[in-house]
């Protein structure tokens, strides 16, 4: 009689039922097990810093990190001296401040300050002021500042500006001022543009401008570029000129090369050019005048 055949049934048994026993004296799966609730809850409302981007959404994956820096402001436009910035950028609050030496008869001091928050991150508001040694006193400006479109998702930063301005162009009545921005980066080099359209109020005065800046960053810090930006005359002025207020200009031009230098919260800014000045006038006032402007400044972002 074969005895082999019961104990090869015997350890074939064996081997089947091994795995089995030991699944269960394993227990359940781990994905199987849900964790305890305070886990699950502590686990949605604060995800681990370790966690895979995926895990923590395309869209927060997507966002990057907030920059609130000088130098972050100084490369959006926003510390430019004579050009409006189309970026809304991440700081809460802005300011910068320029004074300096306009050379030309009409000029002499000239200081401007402007303080910015945004509301939302595409929405700023701001508020300015703007003296001229050759004017009676300063003026003050008020505007709202809005982003339309980001180069991240759209290829441009484009923006719109509206304010009030209590002095026009060359005049002592104020306007209402409408400015499209554009910018772009290409690495280190940033191009910013504006078209700027000024309405009078009182004598229904209409002026244009055009600015224009190229900026190029060096290091992690240094900004070096060029600046210029003309102011013309659009006509349409009524009655003479207001008491106390100098003649008036057909055109106006400034242009010449800037620097900056940033530290921490902190941009220090130079600019220096030349101004030419044409004055609508036939009497002796009249004429073109040409002179050297310098400015200096600082910013500073939060």
């Amino acid at each position: 009689m074969n005895r082999t055949g019961p104990v090869w049934l015997i350890v074939a048994a064996l081997l089947v039922s091994v795995p089995s026993l030991s699944a269960a004296a394993k227990g359940p799966a781990p994905e199987a097990l849900d964790p305890p609730e305070p886990a699950r809850r502590s686990a949605e409302a604060a995800p681990s810093d370790t966690a895979p981007a995926a895990a923590l959404g395309r869209e927060n994956a997507a966002v990057p990190p907030k920059r609130r820096d000088a130098q972050s402001v100084t490369q959006d436009g926003t510390f430019l001296p004579g050009t409006f910035a189309a970026r809304i950028g991440d700081q809460r609050i802005s300011a910068f401040t320029f004074g300096g030496y306009d050379s030309n008869a009409s000029q002499g001091g000239v200081f401007t300050s402007v303080v910015e928050g945004a509301i939302v991150n595409r929405v700023a508001i701001r508020v300015g002021y703007d003296y001229l040694q050759s004017q009676s006193g300063g003026s003050v400006t008020a505007g709202l500042r809005f982003g339309i479109l980001r180069q991240e998702l759209n290829g441009i930063d484009l923006g719109v500006l509206i304010q009030y301005k209590q002095k026009g162009f060359y005049q002592s009545n104020g306007e209402i001022e409408l400015a499209l921005a554009g910018s772009r980066r290409w690495n280190r080099f940033g191009l910013y543009a504006n078209l700027v359209y000024g309405q009078g109020f009182e004598r229904q005065e209409r002026d244009g401008e055009v600015r224009l800046s190229g900026l190029y960053t060096i290091g992690s810090r240094y900004n070096v570029g060029l600046e210029a930006r003309s102011h013309f005359d659009l006509g349409g002025s009524i009655g003479s000129p207001l008491p106390g207020s100098p003649p008036e200009a057909a055109f106006d031009m400034v242009a010449g090369p800037m620097a900056s230098v940033s530290l921490g919260p902190v941009a220090l800014i130079a600019e220096v050019g030349a101004h030419a000045i044409v004055i609508d006038d036939n009497g002796p006032s009249g004429g073109t005048s040409a002179g050297a402007i310098a400015l200096l400044g600082a910013g500073a972002a939060f």
